[in-house]
């Protein structure tokens, strides 16, 4: 998700599992993209959400802002940074006080 959010593609997304349904909500409340339940999946379900998120600006707009904001929070070397710096000191951090590679 976070890689299809980088690169500015809405998503339709169909959680299943472990951490899923938790990022699908935030997903949702974003209004990058869209939730399909398991329990009421079919074809004309997924047609119509992947129909809607294609169609629908808004769901661009938004992915784009995402995009923005994933792109000035450094990605994955930035939170790379923040877990080594959590392992190398044993205290509690925020993405704030760690100085970058």
């Amino acid at each position: 998700m976070l890689t299809a959010l980088g690169c500015g593609v809405p998503l339709v997304a169909i959680p299943i599992t472990n951490e899923q349904p938790g990022i699908a909500s935030r997903l949702a409340r974003s209004k990058a993209g869209k939730t399909l339940q398991l329990d009421s999946l079919n074809e004309a379900t997924v047609q119509a959400a992947i129909s809607e998120v294609l169609k629908n600006p808004s769901y661009r707009q938004n992915t784009l802002r995402m995009q923005t904001a994933i792109q000035a929070s450094g990605g994955i070397e930035r939170a790379a940074d923040v877990l080594e710096t959590a392992a190398r000191t044993q205290e509690p951090v925020t993405a704030a006080s760690v100085v970058t590679r």
